[in-house]
């Protein structure tokens, strides 16, 4: 019995430490996303226009509607999240808790995923521990994995895909069951496609060009087929939400800011990557100096995945984007810097055993740098704020001056409408972002703020302060201004604040 256990940890034992140390970092995380599942607003400024998605779907209505008239709102993805939150309620309400938990359920799946493919290709349990782990305990993860957001669900699709391939290999049911789950993160986030992309460049790699041709033919056949049904059915709307509207303008200024983010917490990790690829550049072009070692498919692929993740961080330039953009990257990044050190550790062995008591060496020196880090920075790892008895209390004195003022609202976070009963008639950030570019015209909104339409105007942050305004175009923020006026803060030091405004005497009386 000893024996097997020295098998499934050696060489690689030293890396329980490291475990045990990244462990002590996980209960803020279940300690975040419990918080959140029992809160029942928003935490997140998107959160509310999917629910309201949800409940759209849940009412048989399309979210991809024209933005030439009211209401001003897009479908910034396709539409299998909101779709699942609908049927996940189980015909009870909808809420926004409801995606909340379809997310916590994805990052445990992607947990399980991470460890099942690194057992299957190590067989090391020291080393299956640590790749899930290394992947959760990130600013990325701690942040999002309290939202009602789309992310995790698709990753999940793409991660469950390529699972399939790294351990089916190219058995029919294999190829079957990924091109279904990517099919299914094309269609929980259109810009999901990292994993499938790698795939077909795995078969390529290899050249198995009959085998690629058919597997992309399938995926996009199912994929086509499908969205020419929404096409139409939408007549076009799809497209243009989809496409469209999401072409935001690119900012690569804001991206360095968030490279420099991802290097913070990040920068053990990424040397050991880049370590590695290099030795995977060498052995390309230098085979002879790894003995010719047998090299398995499957650690190629998941090469190929780590790569491509890299590069999808130009997103990052896109207006908008924020730190959900690291998380499939991260994810890529700790299968990727597992799998190879147990592949290179096992490689250099046969060449010189020195070599590779070298690299784990290193390996276990980053592992050790990575743990020091994340505990220098705990402060800004788990800097989000989670929602309180305090929060709920700001929140439900919102709906109370809500109750006092019949009539259309123009809320920032769109829950208060959805709970209130009130139409939601505006989406702030991405209807400002299509103002700047001239791709919508807003002149009926500010023609009603300037006429009062709206009982109330509810902002997170004060319109009257020269401030930066992330979601309100200047020209809007402008019109309330002139025809509105503060009404009531509802103000704490932590958490998220609500200013709200209404029609100023001069814009009744007229």
């Amino acid at each position: 019995m000893l024996t097997h256990y020295k098998k499934i940890l050696s060489p690689f034992l030293p890396v329980l430490v490291i475990v045990i140390i990244l462990l002590g970092f996980v209960p803020p995380y279940y300690e975040r996303a419990y918080r959140s599942l029992i809160y029942p607003f928003q935490l997140d400024g998107e959160e509310g226009f999917i629910l309201n998605q949800a409940l759209s779907i849940a009412q048989g209505e399309s979210i991809y509607q024209p933005i030439d008239h009211y209401p001003f709102l897009v479908g910034n993805y396709t539409p299998l999240y909101p779709a699942l939150m609908s049927v996940f309620s189980g015909g009870h309400t909808i809420s926004i808790p409801t995606g909340r938990l379809i997310s916590v359920l994805s990052v445990l799946g992607i947990i399980v995923l991470l460890f099942a493919v690194t057992f299957v290709l190590t067989k090391n349990f020291a080393l299956s521990l640590l790749t899930p782990l290394l992947f959760l305990v990130s600013y990325d993860n701690y942040e999002w994995i309290a939202y009602c957001r789309v992310d995790y669900l698709a990753i999940f699709f793409s991660i469950s895909g390529l699972t399939a391939m790294l351990v089916g290999g190219r058995k029919t049911p294999a190829i079957i069951i990924s091109i279904v789950m990517f099919f299914l993160a094309f269609y929980t986030k259109q810009i999901e496609v990292v994993a499938p992309i790698a795939v077909i460049c795995w078969f390529l790699l290899f050249r198995e060009k009959k085998l690629a041709f058919t597997y992309t033919s399938a995926l996009v056949l199912g994929i086509a087929i499908s969205f020419l049904g929404l096409m139409i059915a939408t007549q076009g709307e799809v497209f243009r939400h989809l496409v469209i509207y999401n072409a935001n303008i690119f900012n690569f200024r804001d991206m360095g800011f968030m490279l420099l983010h991802f290097w913070r917490f990040n920068k053990f990790l990424i040397t050991v990557a880049g370590a590695y690829l290099c030795l995977d550049v060498l052995r390309a072009i230098r085979a002879y100096i790894f003995q010719s070692a047998p090299r398995r498919n499957e650690y190629s692929l998941i090469s190929i995945y780590f790569v491509i993740a890299l590069l999808t961080l130009i997103g990052l330039a896109k207006e908008g984007s924020a730190p959900n953009y690291f998380i499939e990257p991260e994810a890529a990044m700790a299968l990727f810097v597992v799998i190879k050190s147990f592949e290179y550790t096992y490689v250099l062995k046969q060449k010189k055993r020195i070599y590779a008591v070298v690299l784990l060496v290193f390996f276990l020196c980053m592992l050790g740098g990575h743990s020091l880090n994340l505990r220098h920075w705990r402060g800004a790892l788990f800097s989000q704020h989670n929602p309180t008895a305090v929060d709920l209390a700001k929140a439900n004195k919102v709906l109370r001056i809500i109750e006092e003022h019949p009539g259309d609202i123009l809320s920032e976070y769109p829950i208060f409408n959805i709970v209130s009963g009130r139409a939601v008639l505006f989406q702030p950030f991405i209807m400002s972002a299509l103002a700047k570019q001239k791709k919508w015209d807003a002149s009926p909104l500010l023609a009603d703020i300037k006429r009062g339409r709206f009982a109330l105007i509810i902002a997170t942050t004060d319109i009257f302060q020269n401030t930066y305004f992330f979601r309100w175009h200047p020209e809007i923020i402008k019109t309330i201004r002139t025809s509105y006026e503060p009404y009531r803060q509802i103000v704490t030091r932590r958490g998220i604040n609500y200013f709200i405004y209404t029609p100023r005497a001069k814009v009744i009386s007229s």
